[in-house]
């Protein structure tokens, strides 16, 4: 009984937290970041002020997990897609795809882009966590198995993470990514080629020849 108990009261527990958090990101939706308040939060959410505050100590705390469950949110959708398919590269063009559409439509991330894009220096600068763990996640999308030898699955990772990167908090004008099979057909022409073992065993750390933003080379390598 008391087992079940403390099963409740957890989840009670978790159905507020979701809630807080889905009130902060329509809040931080329709106005950005920096006028979020932990009072409008507890309105919104139809919650008592106190009652947000023993989820959640602070506003960067209350912001912080909401980018976290976004963002939890993000790969296990990912997971599901890349899941349904067998053959490596139809994971990748078709999780290439679906996460470009993913974060390209997310509201939040658009009002955030829009009205406070300094916010997002913490999360996409250098290896920032958020970039890392992204990493770690696509690895483990690709069966290594199915690699040729000679393939290194950090090198897609890496590719894979720093093309969503780019082409999201700065839109391309060359390449028709909103066009139905946009997204695709970049990856079939810029990503599929890194599962050949001779575009690992040739890329030298200063060169790049694959992507128009390779984390391998310079800018501009590929002019």
């Amino acid at each position: 009984m008391a087992r079940s108990a403390s099963r409740s009261g957890d989840q009670a527990d978790q159905r507020t937290r979701d809630k807080i958090l889905r009130a902060a990101l329509d809040w931080i939706t329709e106005t950005g970041v920096t006028k979020v308040s932990m009072d409008e939060i507890a309105h919104r959410a139809r919650l008592a002020r106190a009652t947000l505050y023993l989820h959640f100590p602070g506003r960067q705390a209350l912001i912080g997990a909401a980018v976290r469950a976004e963002l939890n949110r993000f790969f296990a959708d990912l997971a599901t897609v890349v899941s349904g398919y067998d053959d490596i590269e139809q994971r990748l063009v078709e999780g290439f795809g679906y996460g470009f559409r993913a974060l390209r439509e997310h509201r939040t991330l658009n009002a955030v882009l829009e009205l406070n894009p300094q916010i997002l220096l913490p999360y996409v600068v250098g290896d920032a966590p958020a970039i890392a763990r992204a990493r770690r996640t696509v690895v483990e999308f690709i069966p290594v198995e199915a690699l040729a030898e000679g393939v290194d699955a950090e090198v897609i990772a890496e590719q894979i993470v720093r093309s969503f990167h780019t082409l999201i908090l700065a839109p391309s004008t060359v390449f028709d990514l909103d066009g139905p099979d946009g997204p695709e057909r970049y990856a079939r022409r810029f990503l599929v080629p890194l599962l050949r073992p001779e575009f690992h065993t040739a890329q030298q750390p200063d060169q790049t020849d694959v992507a128009p933003h390779s984390v391998v080379g310079p800018a501009g390598a590929n002019s």
